[in-house]
């Protein structure tokens, strides 16, 4: 594991030059043009951490770049949707610099009705899409909530003892709005690197919890990305005094 602790600007650059050098090996590794899938999370840290990745990504190789596919891990399932703000704030600047396509960017498939069959028949979608693409995630980009959660995943509820490999769909969320669609924990230990983003001092019980061993995943579920293959974990946080 890696773990960086520093001033935000520092933080989320040296975040992304790790991402960057993490996308050259594998792709150097893999000979084969299979994608390179991202699974992204909705809310406010992935924007910054994308913001320092952009001049990274413009000076990796065009065939390199040409691989990568964006999913999604979590999203919301009737109103303010995730998607939204990634479309605006991660996807339009890369796709204005011409460093990707439309058809990489793969979002969910928004249900269209409220009735829990049409959010199903989404997710099994998206799972398919997903196996169509390999069936995991390399890269994971996961903001952390003051409780632990992580995507759609929360400490001590059924998202996160739910046991299937795929995505998760329910109703009453333990925060608003209340339906959502989450790749579950299963899922996403698959992935070869998890990155973890512990930014703001409302995030400081979260990052303790991370750190305590005695915890699971069930009580913290930031800390199933210690069964990744590879782990970046990304905090400005000082140490109490």
């Amino acid at each position: 594991m890696i773990q960086i602790q520093a001033e935000k600007a520092e933080l989320l650059s040296l975040g992304a030059k790790k991402i960057a050098e993490f996308l050259t090996v594998l792709h150097s590794d893999q000979a084969d043009e299979s994608a390179i899938v991202w699974g992204l999370c909705g809310g406010r840290s992935p924007v910054g951490l994308f913001s320092a990745l952009l001049p990274e990504l413009q000076n990796l190789p065009r065939e390199l770049l040409s691989r990568l596919r964006f999913l999604q891990v979590d999203e919301r399932l009737y109103s303010e949707h995730n998607q939204t703000d990634l479309q605006s704030q991660i996807f339009q600047p890369l796709l204005e610099l011409g460093l990707i396509t439309p058809d990489q960017v793969l979002l969910f498939p928004l249900p269209d009705s409220e009735e829990n069959q049409a959010a199903l028949i989404s997710a099994q979608q998206y799972e398919s899409l997903l196996s169509t693409l390999g069936g995991k995630f390399h890269v994971v980009i996961l903001g952390v909530g003051e409780d632990g959660h992580i995507a759609g995943t929360f400490p001590k509820h059924p998202s996160s003892e739910e046991l299937q490999e795929g995505f998760f769909v329910y109703e009453a969320s333990p925060k608003p709005p209340s339906g959502r669609v989450t790749a579950t924990l299963r899922l996403l230990e698959r992935s070869e690197l998890g990155v973890l983003l512990f930014l703001g001092e409302g995030k400081r019980q979260a990052f303790e919890n991370f750190q305590n061993p005695k915890l699971t995943p069930l009580e913290c579920p930031a800390k199933i990305v210690l069964s990744m293959g590879e782990q970046l974990v990304l905090s400005d946080l000082r140490e109490r005094q």
